[in-house]
């Protein structure tokens, strides 16, 4: 696996969340919030806390101001890919969104880009994924593994798991591109751990949501 990742995916999958999770466990590392698109939800506005736990926020020539609507984007990325360090990205997820990859774009091929998929948005139902992962080839970044963390926020079950589990299996042997992590909250952890063929990233913290499993979106 190369040591550069790019996160991306529609609004509302959660790609924000596992970027922050996945760094948390390859720390010490850099990540890069390059989502320009999203005010929301940005690990930019925790920068500080993931410093503390060796998760260095990058891309930002502000001082990440968590106030600015727009992140003020550093050519210092692609520098980071290129000398080896460990770097996760996290990429808007729409060709408006990708623009920010102009600064690096030299490094892409150093790059794994994973798309984070959630069934239960409709941005993000097989066909737009579909859809997603050809618009992303013809920019010359070929999605190279899918995150799977189809939720429903406090209606989460295991039978939604589940389903959605066998759905987006099915659709990897079918683009043939593998399921990289399924992402989930850890109270399903010893239900599911025998059940999900792919890696689990099992959070028991949200990051930038502190009440995750509340409210109407995420």
């Amino acid at each position: 696996m190369k040591r550069a990742v790019i996160c991306t995916g529609p609004y509302g999958v959660g790609k924000s969340e596992f970027a922050i999770q996945y760094a948390l466990t390859q720390a010490p590392c850099f990540l890069a919030d390059l989502d320009v698109l999203n005010p929301y939800f940005r690990p930019r506005e925790i920068h500080g806390l993931l410093k503390e736990l060796g998760v260095v926020v990058i891309g930002n020539n502000t001082n990440n101001s968590a106030n600015a609507d727009l992140p003020g984007l550093s050519g210092d990325v692609g520098t980071y890919i290129t000398r080896g360090d460990r770097v996760v990205v996290d990429l808007a997820g729409s060709i408006a969104g990708t623009h920010p990859l102009t600064l690096f774009q030299d490094v892409l091929g150093l790059c794994e880009v994973w798309l984070v998929v959630n069934l239960m948005r409709e941005e993000s139902d097989l066909k737009s994924v579909e859809g997603f992962i050809e618009d992303l080839r013809k920019q010359n970044l070929p999605v190279t593994g899918l995150v799977h963390n189809t939720h429903l926020l406090s209606e989460t079950d295991l039978g939604l798991i589940r389903h959605s589990n066998d759905e987006i299996e099915r659709f990897a042997a079918k683009v043939q591109i593998p399921v990289v992590f399924t992402m989930l909250d850890a109270r399903f952890m010893v239900d599911l751990k025998h059940e999900i063929h792919s890696p689990i990233l099992a959070v028991d913290r949200w990051y930038l949501r502190k009440d995750w499993m509340k409210g109407d979106s995420i």
